[in-house]
């Protein structure tokens, strides 16, 4: 228990119910209004006279803690009233000295906030254990998983889709970091989503490829409205118990099949390349829902344009491997037609280098070719 007092009766009275020898750290007002606004495993008995003030930093401060229980030590004050009003945490007002009754019911409080705080002590020593528990099975599956996305790698070296107008071809090449890169694309009636998503943890992708899941055969295709939302709550679950934030960068992208109009959200270090003119995406560090306004993208493209998307793990992998190697000059000639199929060409340097089979991270790269006779906004 923390104590916010100087009057010896305050003490004599706490060590006469339960005894503080060794259980009780004595504040000073200046330690208990300069400590973190953090949340505190333990509980306050103050003397009210100690209050210097009622500001709302005070009443801040006392809600930081599991409970509070203040003593009064000087007749009736009004800061008892206005504590009552503010301090949330507030579970009983005493005034000293103590009645036999009043003081049978102030053990019992000080009994029960002590065994509650012994039993949180407990439980995080348990979920600590636990924590370690499930990193060494995450570590298994992790390998596993890299065993996994090999054998992808190795089935589905080159992706290609025709939709509307538009080939989209895919490269992707499997790392050796945590995390991983997903890419899919959803067809509507009337258009088409193009989704890359990159994670810092196995976990978060699984989880939002089960939500881009229960969206494939909708004829309206993709909401990314509704997607982000259940991402971000999906999101804030998985982060519940963690000490380092899962980090999602996505870039989400609809291509309206009518007019090949373009917008999106592009959230992280996501490149976006056209031969035929500057297509700048919006520079938001990761997913995070409040900033979806900043996140918002939108372009045209035309006939016989040709657009590459490079996901994060690619440009990560890319400066790593050819720092040296300016990857929007080499995209720009890709593009031309200068490199031949620019996405062997660009996987063919990322690795040439590579001294085992695995990149550092996940990288994807997307090329889309708008066709000569493909229908354009006018």
């Amino acid at each position: 228990m923390h104590i916010l007092a100087k009057s010896r009766h305050v003490f004599e009275t706490i060590e006469s119910l339960i005894g503080i020898k060794n259980s009780a750290v004595p504040l000073s007002w200046g330690e208990f209004y300069q400590a973190e606004l953090k949340s505190k495993n333990d509980f306050l008995i103050v003397e009210l006279e100690q209050l210097i003030e009622m500001s709302d930093s005070v009443t801040a401060q006392l809600n930081t803690y599991l409970a509070v229980i203040v003593l009064v030590t000087q007749g009736p004050s009004s800061k008892a009233d206005e504590l009552v009003e503010k301090c949330r945490k507030l579970i009983g007002v005493y005034h000293l000295p103590l009645v036999e009754r009043e003081k049978s019911l102030f053990a019992h409080q000080l009994q029960l906030l002590a065994t509650m705080v012994e039993e949180k002590k407990n439980l995080k020593q348990q979920m600590v254990k636990f924590s370690e528990e499930i990193d060494f099975l995450v570590q298994s599956a992790e390998s596993e998983m890299l065993k996994a996305k090999r054998i992808h790698e190795s089935v589905v070296p080159k992706r290609v889709e025709e939709f509307k107008g538009i080939t989209l071809m895919s490269k992707y090449a499997v790392g050796s970091g945590s995390g991983s890169e997903y890419f899919d694309l959803i067809r509507g009636s009337h258009q088409s989503h193009l989704i890359i998503i990159h994670t810092s943890s196995y976990l978060a992708s699984s989880s939002l490829m089960g939500i881009i899941n229960k969206y494939k055969g909708e004829n309206s295709g993709l909401n990314f409205d509704l997607f982000m939302n259940e991402a971000e709550i999906e999101l804030q679950a998985i982060n519940a118990n963690k000490k380092k934030p899962v980090r999602v960068e996505m870039f989400l992208m609809t291509i309206h099949n009518l007019d090949l109009s373009c917008s999106g959200y592009s959230y992280g270090s996501f490149d976006l390349i056209s031969r035929k003119e500057s297509k700048r995406l919006p520079s938001v560090e990761s997913f995070r829902l409040e900033n979806k306004a900043q996140a918002y993208f939108e372009f045209q493209l035309s006939r016989e344009e040709k657009v590459i998307v490079f996901s994060p793990g690619f440009i990560f992998n890319w400066k790593e491997q050819l720092p040296q190697v300016s990857l929007n000059d080499f995209a720009h000639r890709g593009l031309e037609g200068e490199n031949g199929d620019l996405l062997v060409e660009l996987f063919f340097q990322l690795k040439k280098k590579l001294k085992d089979d695995f990149l550092s991270k996940d990288a994807t790269a997307i090329v889309m070719e708008v066709k000569r006779h493909a229908i354009q906004k006018v």
